[in-house]
């Protein structure tokens, strides 16, 4: 991803193996998956972290993203079983290959739209 001024590195993720992609202030972490059904399905998981700020009470968190959820669907809110993050996830389809120009947009509006997340309801610029 060096023309976009990118890095790509290889990291292990709670054991699992993915991609950390870093481009400006922007980190998105992708793990590549596929089906165990036998039918040869492929996929890629990208996900992006947020800290959740002082202040911001697990109940007002939760309707707040079940809210983005119900209004959103390119984009889903998690948040963590530890309660200390939120993570914006997106599954992109593989199966018959991804082009580059896709891969961008898809990281492009998983940043996007997340950071619409996390100005309005955590707070964060």
């Amino acid at each position: 991803m060096a023309p976009y001024n990118a890095t790509v590195t290889a990291e292990v993720f709670n054991g699992v193996e993915g991609f950390l992609i870093v481009a400006g202030s922007a980190k998105i972490l992708a793990e590549l998956r596929a089906c165990t059904d036998g039918t040869q399905c492929k996929g890629l998981l990208i996900a992006k972290a947020y800290a959740i700020p002082e202040g911001v009470t697990k109940a007002e968190l939760l309707e707040s993203i079940n809210d983005f959820n119900a209004r959103e669907p390119f984009v889903k809110m998690l948040l963590t079983q530890d309660g200390q993050s939120v993570l914006a996830t997106r599954y992109v389809i593989c199966d018959h290959g991804l082009t580059y120009g896709n891969l961008r947009v898809e990281f492009s509006a998983l940043d996007g739209i997340s950071s619409s997340f996390a100005r309005e309801v955590l707070g964060l610029s």
